[in-house]
């Protein structure tokens, strides 16, 4: 003899499992923070438009990217936050000079950078774009 009721129980539990599985979508567990972002460019024009393209670490699932200046190359700023592999500034301010780094982000926090991009806008369609690559110890004077 069957139990209509204990099959009603079963069905509805199972019901509601599908539903759950239907939905879930897996999760890749990261061991460890990201890794520098790769062949990180910078591109500007003489509208003081700056725009900074980049690939993503290898081996790391990144969540989003983060878009960070800084006047002195120490104390960093946060300018935007992205998950794409790209930023266009729009207006960088006239005058001034910022560094600018793009460090990745996951569940175990910021990466580290690998590079730096230098941005001057001067004015009159002109503008100074330089890259600079970190390493350890060593000071880089912009300003001679």
């Amino acid at each position: 003899m069957s139990n209509p009721a204990g099959h009603s129980v079963r069905k509805n539990i199972m019901g509601q499992l599908h539903e759950l599985t239907e939905n879930f979508t897996p999760v890749t567990f990261c061991r460890a923070k990201p890794g520098p972002v790769r062949r990180l460019k910078a591109h500007a024009n003489f509208r003081g438009k700056l725009i900074l393209q980049w690939q993503r670490p290898r081996g790391s699932r990144v969540l989003f990217y983060r878009i960070e200046r800084s006047r002195d190359g120490r104390a960093y700023e946060l300018v935007a936050e992205t998950p794409v592999e790209w930023f266009c500034w729009n207006d960088a301010p006239r005058g001034e000079p910022w560094f600018y780094r793009v460090v990745a982000v996951n569940v175990r926090g910021a990466g580290r950078e690998k590079c730096v991009w230098f941005f001057q806008r001067i004015g009159n369609g002109k503008s100074r774009l330089e890259f600079i690559p970190l390493v350890p110890g060593l000071s880089i004077s912009i300003f001679a």
